[in-house]
């Protein structure tokens, strides 16, 4: 089974590994083989910095460094389905030809790329200027929206930045449980341990 990038162990391994923990050590909090965390990290590296922040501020954003950056960086201007890849090129092209009063249709048309690709470089933009503070009603008029189409990309962009904080406050409250365990395993029982203990197991307080 791939485990998902979005699943509760890559947000408790990237958690870990945010609090300074090594990759070894991370991935075993997490139950993750180290190759797979390699995987996460690669993965929110390329998140990072298609979210606009430059490679060093990405890095220290994970707070994990590696030999493996320069494969990552590669990645970062590439299509991630990798058999509909475009060349950069074709997508300034696109834009020059749309802000030059091209509808999407034709926009395409004068690169060569089917009308998905342009909605879906019409949608980045979108949501490239709300994330940026642009009003709704002014990335509507920049990007020549109807407003079903703007209501859609709206709702799916609300929905990824709720996942984002929501996947941001259980990585918050996973690194507080794995720095308290780790503590625990460092300094062995402590008298709040032995309580929590004895709470779970009253019989073997009571023996004691």
């Amino acid at each position: 089974m791939v485990l998902s990038f979005s699943s509760p162990a890559a947000v408790r391994f990237l958690a870990a590994i945010g609090q300074g923990h090594g990759l070894k050590g991370s991935a075993r909090m997490a139950g993750i083989d180290k190759e797979v965390g390699y995987r996460f990290l690669r993965d929110r590296y390329v998140q990072l910095r298609r979210g606009g922040l430059s490679a060093g501020d990405a890095v220290d954003a994970l707070g994990f460094r590696s030999s493996r950056l320069p494969d990552w960086e590669a990645l970062v201007g590439r299509d991630g389905r990798h058999h509909l890849r475009v060349d950069p090129s074709r997508e300034r092209v696109f834009w020059a030809a749309f802000e030059g009063g091209a509808d999407c249709d034709a926009a395409c048309r004068a690169v060569g790329v089917a009308r998905s690709t342009g909605y879906r470089w019409i949608q980045r933009r979108f949501g490239e200027l709300r994330s940026s503070g642009v009003s709704l009603t002014r990335s509507i008029r920049v990007l020549r929206l109807t407003p079903r189409r703007a209501e859609a990309f709206e709702r799916e962009r609300q929905a990824t930045e709720r996942r984002k904080r929501n996947a941001a406050t259980a990585a918050h409250r996973d690194a507080l449980h794995a720095s308290a365990g780790l503590v625990d395993a460092m300094l062995g029982e402590t008298d709040a341990t032995r309580r929590r203990r004895e709470r779970a197991d009253p019989v073997l307080a009571v023996d004691a």
